[in-house]
Parts: structure tokens; sequence; C-alpha cells
């Protein structure tokens, strides 16, 4: 039986993955309407030697008062496709922006 002075423990390593090297991303067309204009966002130059990389387009909604942060909602899941089209929401009239990011999985 153990006593109360006995003590164990484990050590456990993690490797973590860089992130990718940075590309670019634009929208094409570079401005348009809510509900009516078809934009296609796309990636270009993101690199990473652990693959398949991974690409996330997010809506960035502008704060609603001083002091507060943006909101960033996901346009599409993440996906292989470097491009995605679509259509984007209104939102009362605010002006939006898209954001995009990258990301690789170690495996």
């Amino acid at each position: 039986a153990a006593s109360s002075t006995d003590a164990s423990y484990s050590v456990l390593t993690v490797a973590t993955n860089s992130p990718p090297v940075p590309g670019s991303c634009t929208s094409t067309p570079n401005s348009g309407v809510a509900l009516e204009t078809l934009f296609r966002l796309s990636c270009e130059g993101w690199g990473d030697v652990d693959t398949p990389l991974k690409f996330q387009f997010n809506l960035r909604i502008p704060p609603q008062s001083d002091g507060e942060n943006p909101v960033f909602t996901s346009i599409c899941a993440p996906t292989k496709l470097s491009s995605y089209d679509t259509v984007l929401p209104f939102l009362g009239g605010q002006n939006q922006s898209i954001s995009s990011s990258s990301s690789s999985s170690m495996m």
C-alpha cells in the first residue's frame, strides 16, 4: 500500500506545429452589395510542410459601439479549397469586411 509520502509523476512531450508561410488573399470584386454580389474569395502563396492546408473565410462584423471588438463569424467551414464563392448577408446597412486564415495539421 502506498503511504501519504509516496509520489508519482509522468511527462508528456507535445510537438506543436508552426503556422503556414503567409500568402495573400483577395476578393473579386473588391466591393459589392449584400445579398446580390457574388464574391470569389481566393488565397494564394500559402505553404507548409505539414499538409493539407485548410482555409477558412470569415465575415468581420464591426463593433456596435466604442470600446467593443469586432465579431468574426465563419462564412464557410475550414476547407482544403483555396477559393470560395459566396453572397454576403445583409447586416442592417453596416459596412462589412472579410478575413481569411490558413492552417495545417501535423499528422
